[in-house]
Formats: C-alpha cells, structure tokens, sequence
C-alpha cells in the first residue's frame, strides 16, 4: 500500500486514506536498520553532564541519575533489594509532586 502525497503530514487528508496514514505514521516511527537503539548514558556520564549544564539542583534530573545507577546495579541486586530501591525512588517521585506550580519559567524553561 503505498501513501499518496495527500496522505502526508501537512497535507489534507481525504476520508478514505486512513489505512494509508496510519501505515505512514507506523513507517515513520521505525528506524534504520544501520541505526541501531540509542545508547543510554551510564550513571558517570549522566551526572557529568547535569553538573556541566548546572542541573544537580533539579530534582528529577537527579531521581533520573540515580535510576541509572540502579539500572546499573541491577544484575548485583538480590530480587528483593532491587525492588524495594525502586519503590524508593518511586515514592520520591511522588514527593516531588507539583512543587513546581507557579515556578515553571524558572525550573523548565532558559532564563
């Protein structure tokens, strides 16, 4: 099946062109082959790079870095351990909560 130029993003979509757009959405989502998946930095290069973009002070940045660490850890990690780390980390997130209403040009945004 292939995708007319209608059928593109951007472009009017005739009602009867859904199977074709669909079929397009699904083929843009997948990637070249000689790609491959995208390499997820370790716990060393993820925090590297929040202190050199002055970022150790944003919470979730630092919840991220330490789910990386125990990623890391994982396979060293009795069953037991590992999940009860993760139900940690997870309540933290749940603390974090919506401390960032009314702050968001200061936390999320350049300014």
């Amino acid at each position: 099946m292939s995708l007319s130029r209608e059928g593109r993003a951007g472009n009017p979509t005739p009602p009867d062109s859904r199977a074709q757009v669909t079929l397009h959405s699904v083929n843009a989502l997948q990637t070249p082959a000689s790609m491959g998946p995208v390499p997820t930095p370790n716990h060393e290069d993820l925090a590297r790079y929040l202190e050199q973009n002055d970022a150790l002070t944003k919470p979730w940045l630092l919840l991220q870095l330490r789910l990386s660490r125990l990623k890391e850890e994982k396979d060293s990690l009795g069953a037991d351990e590992y999940l009860r780390r993760v139900q940690d980390a997870h309540e933290d997130l749940m603390r974090l909560g919506t401390f960032w209403r009314g702050r968001e040009a200061e936390l999320f945004g350049r300014g």
